[in-house]
């Protein structure tokens, strides 16, 4: 079933371990200006501290390439950027792993894309 949110809506609480895999299924029918919020989660209201994006991910301006990132202590920025736009009206499984590590990659539809 198709779930549309509102901006800015908080949906609720999850916790999460150092180590953890988020599963997903997006399908994009457009483009926008500027970098557009598709998931983001946020420990407090600190978007940009070490607990600012677990993980965060947005769509890149005019684009359907998309744009991970995870905040670590080192940065509240870490994260990549997929070479391979998504197919516009097209449903895509997005995974995202975070290692023990705290390596942050991503898969489309079960192909590794970024690390």
């Amino acid at each position: 079933a198709t779930h549309v949110v509102a901006t800015d809506s908080l949906l609720g609480s999850v916790s999460t371990y150092p180590e953890f895999t988020l599963r997903f299924q997006l399908k994009l029918t457009g483009r926008v200006d500027g970098l557009s919020s598709i998931l983001h989660f946020v420990k407090g209201t600190n978007p940009f501290g070490s607990t600012g994006r677990i993980p965060g991910v947005w769509a890149r301006d005019y684009s359907t390439k998309l744009h991970f990132r995870m905040a670590t202590e080192t940065s509240f920025n870490d994260g990549c950027d997929p070479p391979t736009p998504l197919a516009l009206g097209v449903w895509t499984s997005i995974v995202v792993r975070v290692s023990e590590e705290r390596l942050l990659s991503v898969l489309y539809d079960g192909t590794e894309v970024c690390r």
